[in-house]
């Protein structure tokens, strides 16, 4: 599937009305420059219509690279909450 195949998709499923898109990244491995382009155009588009993008879950790389590029100050994004091991005063 191409880039411009999947644009249209995602434009052919948003509603009229819809002001939030939300991206699910969990079982995005790897993002490139056309994949951050996409999301650009994602964001525009929604932007144009008073709305906005949430990326949801993206996976450690993907979030590494969208921080390193400071593309998550323009997006939501939601990481999936840290596992947690205990707490402190179990060892006090």
């Amino acid at each position: 599937m191409t880039i411009n195949e999947i644009k249209k998709q995602v434009y052919d499923f948003i509603d009229a009305d819809d002001t939030v898109l939300v991206i699910d990244l969990s079982k995005v491995d790897f993002i490139d420059s056309s994949g951050i382009g996409l999301l650009i155009s994602f964001l525009k588009h929604m932007k144009n219509r008073g709305g906005k993008v949430v990326l949801e879950y993206p996976k450690l790389g993907v979030q590494k690279l969208l921080e390193m590029t400071r593309i998550d100050e323009l997006f939501e994004v939601k990481k999936r909450p840290e596992p947690t091991t205990g707490s402190w005063q179990e060892f006090l």
